[in-house]
């Protein structure tokens, strides 16, 4: 799983998530996206984001999420 700030030094988490998505070995890799604002449903869901966090993310959110998309691929289930 990769968990992707958006702000980040020098660098776009936009640009970064589709720059992965266009690599062969990491295009299936579950992605969640973490920001500081509200409004990234769509975007997140644009570049394959299995799921989008608003900061500042709870350790038990974040667990959950991670729990969820690792059940979902030990399952065979994603998506």
């Amino acid at each position: 799983m990769i968990l992707l700030d958006l702000r980040m030094p020098r660098m776009n988490g936009w640009d970064l998530a589709k720059q992965l998505r266009q690599r062969p070995g990491w295009r299936d890799i579950p992605l969640v996206v973490v920001a500081a604002h509200y409004r990234i449903a769509d975007e997140a869901a644009a570049i394959g984001a299995r799921a989008w966090l608003h900061k500042p993310v709870s350790i038990e959110v974040l667990l959950r999420v991670v729990g969820q998309i690792y059940a979902e691929a030990t399952s065979g289930t994603a998506s």
